[in-house]
Formats: C-alpha cells, structure tokens, sequence
C-alpha cells in the first residue's frame, strides 16, 4: 500500500476523528424530488412534465470499524406516513446495537425506493464525499487541489459511466449517459460543537423507456435535502459491522 502524502494523511486523520464525533448522531431530513421527463400521455409533443416527491426521514450517521456511513430511514412519504417506520432507526442503533449495521442498512436499501427517477440510487446522502476522503479509500482515487474552500462552498462529485461501444464490425449504437451530481453544504451545530449537514442539492440524469413509445427518453431528477434536529444518541452495547 502506497504511503499517504502529508496532506492526505491530514485528511485522513480529520476524517477519522470527524467519524468518532457523529457517532451516533440521528437527524430530521426533509428530502424534495422532482423528475422532469416528457408527457408520456401526448407523446411527440415536446411538452414535460415535472413530478414532485417529498420524503421526511431520519438520518443517522454511525462509525462502522475505521470507516462510517449515512443511513437513511423514511417515514413520511407525500405527506402520508410509512407504517411502523417513525423512530425506527434512532430504536435499532440504540437499543439493538449488535445487530444495528446490518439491519440499518437494510432499512436504507427499503428507504432507497422511494427515490425518484431511472436511476437506482443509495449512495444520494450529504456524507457521501467524505467516503473517498478516507484513509482506506484514499489510495483507489487521484486528487489534485485546486483552491481552498470555506464551509460553505460547492464540491461536486460527477459520476458518468464510460459509454459502450460494440466490438469489431459491429455498429452497436452508444449507450446514453447517466450522469449525477451531489454538493453538501455543512454548518456548525451549536449544541454538539461539531459540522453537520445543512443542506444537500442533488441532480440525476438517466434513460427512461416510455411506455406508449417504447423509445429511451432521458430523464432528470433535482433535488434538494435539508437537516434539523440533529442529536446524539448512547448506544447500550457495541456496534458489530457484519
């Protein structure tokens, strides 16, 4: 393994000490969605329409070994409640700590469907950035520093797959790009003397086959996130990644 620079190593140990105070910290997100894509019911028409989601969930932000993760329990969907949902996560982490991980993360995969949009997506939360800044994810990235920023500023993380291209002699078409980007704006949290999350802007663009059509119409999904009420809560055992 490929010894950290002094700067990355910085990083590194920030984010390792940033990870040991939000553990375990659980937050209110309130999550809008809108997806704009074309009129399907008067196809050709060049007419789209936008479609709003809004979600209500906890969010809790939890050490897993050296590392850490965002965990997102949706219980408010639309204005109509999820059955059993409410409190779900702040209940696991603190009262069922040995098996917290694995069935948080399970409620995050369920939550995940509500998601607006043809792309399927768990990695749209505020902490995601962070993940390629640590010490074990490090070495997989290339970075070079541009300028430094304030809280406050506007990172971007783009992700675009490679498009396909047939082999040789064939003519297969160029796969559509799918295409996202996230930027966190984080703010201090006087009551846990710590940065937290304030709000999350999110974009998605992705194919979706219509039905009337049968054609691959791309779609676009903005969205936009913001925290209250973040909290620390004790856990009555140890955390178990599993």
């Amino acid at each position: 393994m490929v010894p950290l620079r002094p700067d990355e190593e910085t990083v590194a140990t920030y984010i390792q000490g940033y990870a040991e105070r939000m553990s375990l910290v659980i937050g209110v997100e309130r999550y809008s969605q809108w997806l704009q894509r074309d009129d399907f019911t008067n196809p050709g028409s060049g007419v789209s329409r936008a479609m709003p989601r809004h979600l209500v969930a906890e969010f809790a932000l939890v050490r897993v070994g050296n590392d850490w993760d965002g965990f997102r329990n949706v219980y408010e969907v639309d204005g109509k409640s999820v059955a059993d949902a409410k409190d779900r996560m702040a209940t696991l982490f603190t009262e069922k700590p040995a098996s917290a991980v694995e069935q948080g993360r399970k409620i995050a995969a369920e939550s995940s469907r509500y998601n607006l949009g043809a792309m399927q997506r768990n990695f749209n939360v505020p902490t995601v950035a962070l993940f390629f800044l640590s010490a074990a994810n490090q070495g997989r990235f290339r970075f070079t520093k541009d300028k430094a920023d304030q809280v406050g500023g506007v990172p971007e993380i783009p992700v675009a797959p490679t498009p396909s291209a047939g082999g040789r002699g064939t003519t297969a078409p160029e796969r559509v790009k799918t295409t996202a980007s996230i930027t966190v704006t984080y703010t201090l949290e006087p009551k846990l003397g710590i940065l937290v999350p304030a709000e999350m802007l999110e974009t998605c663009e992705a194919p979706m086959r219509s039905a009337f059509t049968g054609d691959d119409n791309m779609t676009k999904v903005n969205c936009r996130a913001t925290y209250s009420d973040f909290k620390r809560f004790e856990t009555s055992g140890r955390l178990v990644v599993t």
